[in-house]
């Protein structure tokens, strides 16, 4: 194509569209610099000095264009220099973007907070710190971004040491209904993300378990997809670490867990075996 022999750097011209005040000429530039950071050459960008001026473009709510645009880009650097789009003040203004009336804002702001919140427990807790669980658990009731909202809050949620529980524990009421898609990339994330919030305490596990998450998670296992199965113990496994009565709670559906020995025997999953072998040896 012509833009790849046009957009191998960030040019003079890209940077006076970027500092322009004639929008179509912003977003010319924004959008060359995106397939620039497409093409994973992401580092000329960062160079160039014009990752302040992108998240300055990103607070334009009366251009949504150049802001999906601009979010991309900033999607793009997030996942191998999120401390880039940290330390330039993003975050806030990506989070404030989750309220965009325009889908396609939403899902790629949703999409770089979340690569930023996956890379490390550092970030992870930066983007909790902003404020991000609430405004992202209302968009967990719009089926256009369930997706890619379910699987930022497995990021929120994950990591050792485990966020606060206190600070995630909101989640609990959404996740319940994510459990009853009939997505299997959304069930798979919101099993994960119940994974996560067990793992950290007795606290956790017992808040899991008084929500009524133990039979869902067991009809959940009758489902014959490895994707969703092996999330599903997984979590279970994760809530027999927890003290005896938390324990024996898990082992009463024991019964149910074996109606999928016959089940895994024909996949021959090597996962399911060990997330089986970890439940009963229990």
């Amino acid at each position: 194509m012509a833009w790849k022999t046009e957009v191998n750097e960030v040019s003079d011209d890209i940077i006076d569209g970027l500092w322009s005040d004639d929008p179509p000429l912003q977003l010319e530039s924004v959008t060359k610099i995106r397939r620039i950071t497409s093409q994973r050459d992401i580092s000329c960008v960062i160079r160039s000095g014009v990752v302040p001026r992108l998240v300055q473009l990103l607070k334009n709510q009366v251009f949504p264009k150049l802001q999906y645009e601009v979010a991309w880009a900033l999607t793009n650097i997030a996942v191998d220099n999120p401390g880039v789009v940290v330390n330039n003040n993003a975050v806030p203004v990506l989070i404030q973007l989750i309220a965009s009336p325009k889908d396609y804002v939403r899902e790629q702001a949703i999409w770089t907070l979340s690569n930023v919140a996956g890379h490390s427990i550092h970030y992870r807790d930066f983007v909790l710190n902003s404020g991000v669980l609430m405004p992202l658990l209302r968009l967990l009731y719009k089926d256009t971004t369930l997706r890619i909202a379910t699987w930022a809050l497995r990021n929120l949620c994950r990591g050792k040491p485990h966020p606060a529980f206190d600070q995630v524990k909101p989640a609990l009421p959404a996740l319940e209904i994510l459990l009853h898609s009939h997505d299997e990339d959304v069930l798979k994330n919101a099993c994960m993300a119940l994974c996560h919030l067990s793992e950290g305490s007795e606290d956790g596990i017992q808040s899991v378990i008084e929500a009524g998450f133990v039979p869902k998670l067991v009809q959940i296992l009758q489902l014959p997809s490895p994707v969703v199965l092996v999330p599903a113990l997984l979590t279970i496994g994760a809530m027999t670490a927890g003290n005896h009565q938390q324990t024996q709670v898990c082992i009463s559906y024991s019964t149910y867990v074996v109606h999928l020995l016959d089940f895994v025997t024909k996949q021959q999953n090597a996962l399911l075996y060990t997330s089986l072998n970890l439940f009963f040896s229990v």
